[in-house]
């Protein structure tokens, strides 16, 4: 039988696939509580064959978790510090410290605290063919 709307109240059952063939279709949760969706058996795939996958919401404080990563609006972290990462036109902001075994920076470099070199033979050098002041 056709019908244009079908209304279950309790549990569904779909042992199949479930398909929505018309143009801008949705499934929406109005519950008070929040939506799982998850698979016993494998990965949980969100996908389109021709266009983005967009996952958004309305919400001030709202955030996306993937693993143990945190996206929330334009910032990039973890659940205990959410904003790591910022990212805004033209910037990538960092917050806290940085670590890394090497930094090669490909142009001009402006340090506006203290340079402190640690270990025990480190050295500023220079190879233009310039002067340099220090």
């Amino acid at each position: 039988t056709k019908t244009l709307t079908l209304d279950v109240n309790g549990a569904a059952d779909v042992s199949g696939t479930l398909t929505l063939s018309g143009d801008t279709q949705a499934v929406t949760h109005t519950g008070t509580t929040s939506l799982t969706i998850s698979s016993n058996l494998g990965n949980v795939a969100i996908s389109s064959t021709s266009g983005n996958v967009a996952i958004s919401g309305t919400a001030t404080s709202g955030y996306v978790d993937v693993e143990g990563v945190r996206f929330t609006n334009a910032a990039i972290g973890i659940s205990v510090d959410n904003d790591l990462i910022t990212l805004t036109s033209a910037s990538v902001d960092i917050a806290g410290v940085t670590k890394t075994l090497t930094l090669d920076v490909n142009g001009a470099a402006d340090i506006s605290g203290t340079l402190t070199l640690s270990g025990n033979t480190q050295a500023v050098t220079h190879s233009g063919t310039g002067g340099l002041a220090i």
